[in-house]
């Protein structure tokens, strides 16, 4: 946790370094290139940073960032950091804070208690281990640094070679603003094969963002190099309004594999004949074996926002080293209702094949050596399934998704033509399945009356100069995958007194009705009594078409 506060401050505290640099010469920012761990320990970090300065040139510069006196002990143990530097930041511990003097441009002692755990540093290590007038000058120079250090040290530095900095610390700030509008989406997967859980996320994000940044640092003694930067505080505001969706899918399955036996293989055929000096053997067998198929299971879960959260909303946060406080803030909650927004559903299903295998298997010499087998494969694929949950469709189209049932089960009839080559045992070719002919049997809705999940989902259009109604009928999302095999029969009331029969609805159909005279209608799609959908629809029109011409009595 220590490390990963270290790097965060690290890249402000890099931004306050470029900020000293830039902030009267009205150069160009640093450019960080490249920016390694070359050690790293508790409480510490070394990292390598490789960066084009101010000048368009590319540089090298090793940062210590250092948390605490933990940091400070292990880094000067492990790290190499100066024993100098350790003792001037272990004094700094006891005089962090106070009030702003504006007179001697530095905060008096503070009254406040600081964890010494909580203080961070960035220093330059190269820089904090320049210890003579000369090194430091050496340095500046190399390093292109005149133009800064002379604002450091003032304008009597023109007029002085030789002068002493003052080692106490000089504060600065500054400001950031940031508009930010992004669409960002995410896809993360946990998990293997048999058991993983699914994520996928989506925001839509307008924000404006302002940062009030307030820093320290300290200087080398006779260059005035800054050397040492520490962040003390943070006001951090922001104006934002999004939007955002996610589902989470959980998925536990297993395959248990093909369970089965054969019942026979009688021998059909055994022949020698001679090549040459060389006599060959031809045989056939047919073998016959039953099994189950596959034998899978699957179940599902999942939660997910069925339409976007959206949210506008206001900060100010000011923090320090001690902790952070609220200024203001406020957030407005831009749904109707958000218990609406949210679903979750749940589902299994059990499916396997029992079969019949009648092949012809002609092999050289032995089965162990060569052979060749084609076979024909009847089988009965069997499925078992059931769903709760609101994740299925909006049937009346209210902004509601309703809670649905389903306990279905299936059997289709399947043949399919098999092949595969084998040499000394081994696999040449194949097993492989050829599908030629499949035809569903039965369809079983297990619940009582129905279940609801077959409820369609309706979207009716009007056109009132006609008083013509069109109305699609739509099967809803979790069991469209039985009703293209086994269609479904439905029966629509219109709500003036007519009905219609609308058979086979695999996917989706579209059914039309013209009403007498204007009015409000409930239609009615009916799966079976007591599973259907209602929506009401209005014929508009002019009521009085037929009343008595003229005025009053």
């Amino acid at each position: 946790m220590k490390n990963r506060l270290i790097t965060l401050l690290s890249f402000v505290m890099m931004m306050s370094i470029t900020d000293i640099v830039d902030a009267k010469t009205g150069q160009k920012d640093m450019i960080p290139l490249d920016y390694a761990v070359i050690n790293s320990g508790n409480g510490y970090e070394l990292r390598r940073v490789t960066y084009i300065d101010h000048n368009g040139i590319t540089r090298e510069a090793e940062l210590f960032h250092i948390q605490g006196q933990t940091g400070i002990d292990n880094a000067y143990r492990y790290g190499g950091l100066p024993l100098s530097e350790k003792m001037e930041m272990e004094a700094e511990l006891d005089e962090w804070g106070g009030d702003w003097d504006p007179k001697t441009n530095a905060y008096s002692k503070s009254t406040q208690q600081i964890n010494p755990e909580e203080v961070t540093w960035i220093i330059n290590a190269e820089v904090a281990a320049l210890k003579t007038y000369q090194e430091e000058m050496d340095y500046i120079k190399r390093m292109g640094l005149e133009d800064i250090v002379l604002e450091e040290q003032g304008a009597s530095a023109k007029n002085n070679k030789f002068i002493i900095c003052h080692r106490r610390w000089r504060y600065k700030s500054k400001s950031y603003s940031k508009s930010i509008d992004e669409t960002l989406s995410k896809n993360h997967q946990i998990g293997g094969n048999n058991a993983y859980i699914d994520f996928e996320g989506n925001i839509d994000i307008d924000a404006d963002i302002d940062l009030d940044l307030t820093y320290r640092y300290k200087r080398t003694r006779f260059g005035c190099i800054p050397k040492r930067v520490s962040v003390t505080d943070l006001d951090l505001k922001s104006n934002y309004e999004a939007a955002g969706s996610f589902e989470l899918t959980g998925v536990a399955k297993h395959n248990f594999g093909d369970f089965k036996w054969e019942i026979a293989k009688p021998k059909v055929l055994d022949k020698w004949f001679m090549v040459g000096p060389v006599p060959v053997r031809i045989a056939m067998k047919v073998p016959i074996e039953i099994g189950t198929g596959d034998i899978k299971v699957r179940a599902e879960g999942q939660v997910a926002l069925v339409k976007p959260v959206r949210f506008r909303g206001h900060f100010n946060y000011k923090c320090n080293l001690g902790s952070c406080t609220r200024d203001t803030s406020n957030h407005f909650d831009l749904n109707d209702n958000l218990t609406n927004s949210l679903g979750a559903s749940i589902s299994a299903k059990l499916s396997l094949a029992p079969y019949v295998h009648v092949a012809a298997r002609p092999y050289v010499y032995g089965e162990w050596f060569l052979y060749a087998q084609v076979g024909v494969k009847p089988n009965f694929p069997i499925e078992v399934f059931g769903y709760y949950g609101n994740l299925c469709g909006d049937g009346d189209n209210d902004g509601t998704r309703e809670w649905v049932n389903a306990g279905l089960g299936t059997l289709e009839f399947e043949v399919g033509i098999t092949g595969e080559v084998r040499i000394f045992r081994n696999a040449i070719f194949g097993p492989r399945y050829w599908r030629v002919w499949n035809k569903p049997l039965l369809f079983f809705d297990f619940l009582n009356p129905g279940s609801t999940a077959f409820s369609p989902e309706l979207r009716p259009t009007v056109n009132s100069t006609t008083r013509n109604v069109s109305l699609p009928i739509s099967i809803r999302s979790c069991v469209d995958q039985y009703t293209g095999k086994f269609p479904q029969d439905y029966r629509v009331f219109w709500g003036d007194g007519g009905y219609s029969n609308v058979n086979d609805i695999a996917n989706a159909k579209t059914v039309s009705h013209q009403y007498a005279s204007p009015g409000t209608y409930n239609i009615k799609v009916e799966y079976k009594p007591g599973v259907h959908t209602i929506v009401p629809i209005t014929i508009e029109g002019d009521d009085d078409d037929d009343g008595d011409w003229g005025g009053d009595w």
